[in-house]
């Protein structure tokens, strides 16, 4: 018999941009990876997250359940989190609403640690660093892995061989 590892994530959330949750009395069940269990968390600002060891948590109006034990992984947590740096730079660099632009920005800022001027000046320093872009327990984003970046090696296959 194999036994497969999931956890209990408990949250509470507020709103993001272009969330729209059901109203409380109507519950929702969705089943989600590890990486988009951290995409939610870093997008929607999912808050208070418990992780118990095994299966299921409230996000505002919907229960997500995360079959996935990666979700414990620092480099699931850091492709969700990349997965929402991403949104939120379409969103500073396509919103028709300079508010939405401005919280785009804002989010980006949030998540790496680095402003920008533009867009542009954005994406370039995302497509430039974003393999050596790990999740940052100590600073609570993402941050660069500059001895991975000096070798020219993506992180987590860098750290498989140099933790």
């Amino acid at each position: 018999m194999t036994m497969k590892r999931i956890c209990i994530v408990t949250a509470s959330c507020t709103i993001g941009i272009g969330l729209i949750l059901a109203p409380r009395a109507a519950e929702f069940q969705e089943l989600v990876s590890a990486d988009n269990f951290w995409y939610w968390q870093a997008f929607s600002g999912v808050k208070n997250i418990e992780l118990h060891g095994l299966t299921q948590t409230k996000h505002g109006a919907t229960r997500i359940i995360v079959q996935d034990a990666r979700v414990f992984s620092n480099e699931s947590r850091t492709q969700g989190y990349l997965l929402a740096v991403e949104s939120f730079l379409s969103i500073y660099e396509f919103s028709e609403s300079v508010d939405k632009r401005d919280e785009g920005r804002k989010e980006f800022r949030r998540l790496t640690g680095e402003s920008f001027d533009s867009p542009e000046e954005a994406k370039s320093w995302l497509k430039a660093n974003k393999p050596y872009l790990y999740y940052s327990e100590i600073k609570g984003r993402l941050a660069i892995d500059e001895r991975a970046k000096r070798e020219g090696i993506p992180t987590f296959k860098y750290r498989e061989v140099q933790p």
